[in-house]
């Protein structure tokens, strides 16, 4: 069984989890929405508790908000104490990656995610850029997108 935990500052995890039952599905995924409470919110037992979860024949995947933010960090404590090597921990997550992460079934190899967060780095696109906008020849490009 594949198990999947999303951890964000404010709601960005639910989110993120509706996004991707869209694209992959009705997919059990366990969010942590974390400080949505205010600054002593706390969520430990609920990262706990999907680690203690997981068992030997599982794949798990942890995706948090942001690498070295609180969320971020209280997870990989977690995770580190737990000695499991079956739950993939991947920071600074984003859609595309999770989709091909979660699509792929099973678990990865690091190897395999690293190539996934490699591709995923070039996805971000200025559009303008796509569109042969050229600044570069005196154009006054501002608003180009405007009303579009």
């Amino acid at each position: 069984m594949t198990r999947i935990l999303i951890a964000s500052h404010g709601r960005t995890a639910s989110g993120l989890a509706s996004t991707l039952r869209m694209f992959v599905g009705d997919m059990d995924i366990q969010t942590i929405d974390a400080y949505v409470d205010g600054p002593d919110d706390t969520y430990d037992e609920d990262i706990a508790s999907f680690i203690a979860g997981v068992g030997p024949g599982d794949a798990a995947y942890i995706f948090t908000d942001f690498y070295g933010g609180s969320v971020n960090q209280r997870v990989t404590t977690q995770l580190i104490g737990a000695g499991k090597r079956n739950i993939r921990l991947i920071a600074n997550t984003n859609v595309p990656i999770m989709i091909d992460i979660l699509t792929s079934g099973g678990l990865l190899s690091y190897e395999e995610i690293d190539e996934m967060i490699e591709e995923g780095k070039t996805r971000a696109v200025r559009i303008e850029e796509l569109l042969c906008v050229n600044s570069d020849a005196g154009e006054d490009d501002s608003g180009f997108l405007d009303g579009v």
